[in-house]
């Protein structure tokens, strides 16, 4: 009699336990988000851009609203952009992205951020990597950027760089051909989010909002959470 009540004690402090453990987990991730551990975002904007453009004050906002600490990098002349002061900028300010990372490109920043982890001697793995309207070829109607595509990427070592790799663009874009960011996600092996009628992800796209790559980047943290 007596070991059935310890028995049926038991069970229920191991029920009441565990359902507060649940309970706060539940309300950490409601209170704060989906944020795992320390995260971090970087945005790298592209050519003839700005950290005030297209949507990129709106996503630091939407993420730093959510605690998660978010920077647009300023990138020098991006109206004449020179790869090695691109380079030197971006070994400056990613230096110290690591695991709690999630990198997001756009445009000429894609290339531009692959060709900085590309030339790390050690490899530094990072949470995520999100490229919008990427590309790693020449763009037939832009010459003045080939000197950012002139880099061997060692796919091998980038696809290892990131836990997830999302690559986002749209057939409409009229600046860098679809063609190209497909196949950049198929060098890296990068899940492709195709987005119809949305151009080059520009303001004068309709892009000062961005909903569906705040979607891309909060699956990425869900993910985190679970595999954490």
């Amino acid at each position: 009699m007596k070991f059935k009540c310890y028995k049926s004690l038991s069970v229920f402090l191991f029920s009441r336990i565990t359902i507060v453990t649940i309970l706060i987990s539940v309300s950490t991730y409601v209170h704060s988000g989906p944020i795992v551990r320390d995260l971090n975002i970087t945005v790298v904007h592209g050519y003839m851009s700005s950290p005030d453009d297209h949507w990129f004050p709106w996503l630091r906002n939407e993420l730093q609203d959510r605690g998660i600490t978010t920077e647009v990098l300023s990138l020098p002349n991006p109206s004449v952009p020179n790869p090695e002061e691109w380079q030197e900028t971006l070994s400056d300010q990613l230096g110290k992205i690591d695991s709690n990372s999630i990198v997001v490109a756009h445009s000429l920043g894609c290339i531009a951020t692959l060709n900085y982890l590309n030339s790390l001697k050690k490899e530094k793995y990072i949470a995520g990597l999100v490229l919008v309207s990427g590309f790693i070829s020449n763009i037939p109607n832009l010459p003045q950027l080939d000197g950012f595509t002139q880099t061997d990427l060692d796919f091998s070592k980038l696809i290892l760089a990131a836990g997830k790799i999302i690559v986002i663009g749209s057939p409409q874009d009229s600046i860098v051909p679809f063609y190209l960011t497909e196949e950049l996600a198929d060098q890296l092996q990068a899940t492709i989010v195709s987005i119809p009628d949305s151009g080059h992800f520009l303001a004068s796209d309709g892009f000062r909002k961005f909903p569906q790559l705040l979607t891309v980047i909060d699956n990425i943290l869900k993910n985190e959470l679970v595999e954490k």
